[in-house]
């Protein structure tokens, strides 16, 4: 079972697979998550922090999903819409009234996520994915701020929930970057350090799209799951295309979630380079599993926003089905 991004996103997220505002009308509301609990491949969702995991509290929420869903909570919306009015936010910020804010934001999340789990059971949030803004550049960020508030983080009673940090694509001499965060190998650093201090088992997870625009190519992401897998860290693993060229809904390298190639022909995310990534994914048994495609251009129905993801879904399963994990 797999876990499928179709929360309604930051400002900033432009992706989305849900419709606009989809929390204004309850009708579209109840029936896009109907949509969501017939598809047996879903085993859960990545619901998304945007102040709060949905805009109308935890019962509405708790009211739409799947009971027997294990669902992860990540605080990328809410980290997106927060850099965007306030440069110096972020668990790795160097400034320590910024990185104070973004610690006690997980507080509330954390918070929110008790509350789900009373709400439908221990299994209700298995993981949290937390991400390392704000920009690395001319050192806002930085390694050892990222390791000081994991380290507090992680010293909360979580009752098992599992803390991952997404990699977002770093800062490179290269190119500008889609969001210039922390590096790999900084975050490997932060994450080692803080699980020392705290006997927390802090896991690092890779998004397929946000690693191949860093590294402007699909063996990039392979690279990036091989270092975690070997790093012993490796426990989520996102499928979320990208095109080097302007797409109908993008520009060149914008992290905009395609779909596989079959379904979106500019994405460099072929079968071929999605059964590079399993290979890899698969011998680390990750905890979280999913994709995060965003809707097409112009749809007019629910159904038509969900194709592109549940297409790309079913080729994931297929991969992680039929290739070989290896020892």
């Amino acid at each position: 079972m797999f876990t499928y991004a179709a929360y309604n996103a930051a400002p900033a997220e432009l992706a989305a697979a849900a419709p606009a505002e989809l929390a204004a009308s309850a009708h579209t509301e109840n029936e896009w998550y109907r949509l969501l609990r017939a598809e047996p491949l879903i085993g859960g969702l990545e619901l998304g922090f945007l102040h709060g995991l949905h805009p109308h509290g935890i019962g509405r929420l708790s009211a739409l999903l799947d009971p027997g869903w294990r669902n992860i909570a990540t605080t990328m919306p809410h980290t997106l819409a927060a850099v965007d009015v306030d440069p110096a936010y972020g668990l790795a910020s160097a400034d320590a009234d910024g990185r104070r804010r973004a610690v006690d934001d997980v507080a509330q999340l954390r918070d929110e996520v008790f509350a789900l789990r009373e709400a439908l059971g221990p299994l209700a949030v298995t993981t949290v994915e937390l991400q390392c803004a704000p920009s690395a550049a001319a050192g806002a960020a930085g390694s050892t701020h990222l390791a000081a508030s994991l380290t507090e983080i992680a010293g909360w009673d979580w009752s098992g929930v599992r803390l991952l940090v997404e990699h977002s694509d770093a800062a490179t001499p290269t190119h500008a970057p889609a969001k210039g965060w922390l590096s790999l190998d900084e975050e490997i650093d932060a994450v080692r350090t803080a699980s020392a201090r705290t006997g927390a088992p802090i896991g690092q997870a890779v998004n397929w799209g946000r690693s191949v625009i860093e590294t402007r190519a699909p063996r990039g992401a392979v690279e990036h799951l091989e270092r975690l897998r070997t790093a012993g860290t490796l426990c989520g693993f996102t499928v979320s295309g990208v095109s080097g060229q302007p797409t109908s809904r993008s520009l060149p390298w914008e992290d905009v979630h395609l779909a596989i190639a079959d379904v979106d022909p500019e994405s460099l995310l072929t079968t071929a380079a999605l059964v590079d990534a399993v290979a890899v994914a698969r011998r680390a048994s990750p905890l979280q599993v999913g994709v995060k495609v965003g809707a097409p251009a112009a749809p007019t129905t629910l159904e038509e926003r969900l194709a592109p993801g549940l297409a790309t879904l079913r080729a994931l399963a297929d991969a992680w089905a039929h290739v070989d994990a290896g020892p």
